[in-house]
């Protein structure tokens, strides 16, 4: 009665089996499969382990439910420690299209150059788009008067 459903329901149906007749390596093995929980299946390897070997059953299970314990604080820990890298990937994700709202609202025909009739000027470009043309032109002026 300790555990909640639906893990507790999962538990009494292997006992059950295993009350039936069904060999409990296999009634185990259906319970990780059912499951589907990395930790539990670490259970049921050190319980199979155990029934081979031999040994403290209880000593067995605290150290495996320590395992368990620590392998959930070390998760949380490495959330807590990549959180930064992760919002600061989507704060460069999102920057780009930001700037360009931005641009766009506080000077709407900067941005907005590209959709206008007068956009097959090279004079409505922004001089980023047409610095390199013109440097182009005028490398290629230059080296035919020579």
């Amino acid at each position: 009665n300790e555990a909640e459903e639906p893990l507790a329901g999962e538990f009494r149906r292997t006992v059950n089996e295993a009350r039936l007749g069904k060999d409990l390596d296999h009634a185990l093995d259906d319970l990780a499969e059912r499951v589907d929980s990395i930790d539990l299946l670490w259970a049921i390897v050190a319980i199979k382990i155990q029934r081979e070997v031999g040994g403290n059953l209880a000593e067995l299970l605290t150290t495996v439910a320590d395992t368990m314990t620590s392998r959930a604080r070390l998760r949380g820990e490495v959330k807590a420690l990549t959180a930064e890298g992760r919002m600061s990937a989507l704060v460069l994700l999102l920057l780009p299209f930001g700037v360009g709202l931005a641009m766009y609202f506080l000077n709407a025909p900067y941005i907005s150059c590209g959709t206008t009739p007068s956009a097959t000027s090279p004079s409505a470009w922004p001089p980023s788009a047409w610095w390199p043309a013109r440097c182009g032109c005028a490398r290629s002026s230059t080296s035919r008067s020579e």
